[in-house]
C-alpha cells in the first residue's frame, strides 16, 4: 500500500490542486519572492504544494511502473539536478545530489525476499562461425530468486553477479585456469567453467540464431 494512502488526515486523499503548477510558480515568484513584506505562511503553502507535487508524480509513477515510469523518475531527478555529481553547499557541508539520492533508496541486499521470479543474464556473440560462415549464439544462465534467497540468503541478480568470479577463482587456485599477464576470458578455456558453473546450481544454454546476415 502507498504511503499517502495511509495518512491520518481526513482530507488527505481528497488533496486536488486549486491551480496550475506553472501558474503557482508565477504567482510564488511574483506576488511572494518579489516582496520584503510577504507572510512566511504564504512559503509554508508553497512546500506543501510541491510535496504533493512529488506525490503526484508517484502516484503516476505507480500506475505506470516500467520503462515509463522509470524514464519519468530519471527525468524528474534531471530536471531538478538531483543527478549531478557536483558537490553544493547545505548549510556547513557540500554533498552531491546524486550521492544524496542514493543514500536514501533502499539497501538492495534487503529487498531479495520482496522479489519474485527470474533474472536472466547472457551474452550474444557474433562473428564466423567453423564453416567460414556467419553465425551467432546467445549464451545465457537463468536464476529463480525464490530459490538463490532459500539457499543463499541472496537475491538473484546479486547471486546471479557473485557466481562468476567465485567459479573464476576456483578454477585458477585449482590450477585449471592459468597464465602470465593479463588475461582477457577468451583466452581461456570456457568449458571448465560452464561446468563448475552448473555445479553452483546456475544451468546455462545456448541457442543458435539466425545471422542478420543470411
Amino acid at each position: 500500500m502507498a504511503h499517502w494512502e495511509t495518512r491520518p488526515e481526513a482530507k488527505w486523499k481528497d488533496f486536488q490542486f486549486n491551480q496550475p503548477y506553472a501558474k503557482g510558480l508565477e504567482r510564488l515568484k511574483t506576488e511572494v519572492l518579489s516582496k520584503t513584506d510577504f507572510d512566511p505562511a504564504t512559503l509554508w503553502q508553497w512546500g506543501t504544494m510541491q510535496a504533493m507535487a512529488l506525490i503526484e508524480m508517484l502516484r503516476e509513477l505507480e500506475a505506470q511502473f516500467g520503462e515509463a515510469g522509470q524514464k519519468a523518475a530519471f527525468k524528474a531527478l534531471h530536471k531538478t539536478g538531483l543527478d549531478s555529481a557536483e558537490p553544493v553547499q547545505v548549510g556547513d557541508v557540500r554533498v552531491s545530489p546524486r550521492d544524496v539520492v542514493a543514500a536514501s533508496l533502499p539497501d538492495p541486499a534487503t529487498l531479495g525476499d520482496r522479489m519474485h521470479g527470474l533474472t536472466c543474464a547472457g551474452t550474444w556473440v557474433t562473428g564466423t562461425g567453423a564453416d567460414g560462415g556467419p553465425r551467432e549464439v546467445y549464451l545465457y544462465h537463468v536464476v529463480d530468486n525464490a530459490w538463490s534467497m532459500a539457499e543463499y540468503g541472496s537475491q538473484a541478480v546479486v547471486w546471479q553477479t557473485a557466481v562468476n568470479p567465485v567459479v573464476a577463482l576456483e578454477l585458477i587456485d585449482a590450477g585449471t585456469w592459468s597464465g602470465a599477464g593479463v588475461l582477457g576470458p577468451e583466452a581461456l578455456d570456457p568449458e571448465p567453467f560452464l561446468d563448475l558453473l552448473t555445479d553452483y546450481g546456475s544451468p546455462w544454454a545456448m541457442e543458435e540464431r539466425t545471422p542478420a546476415s543470411r
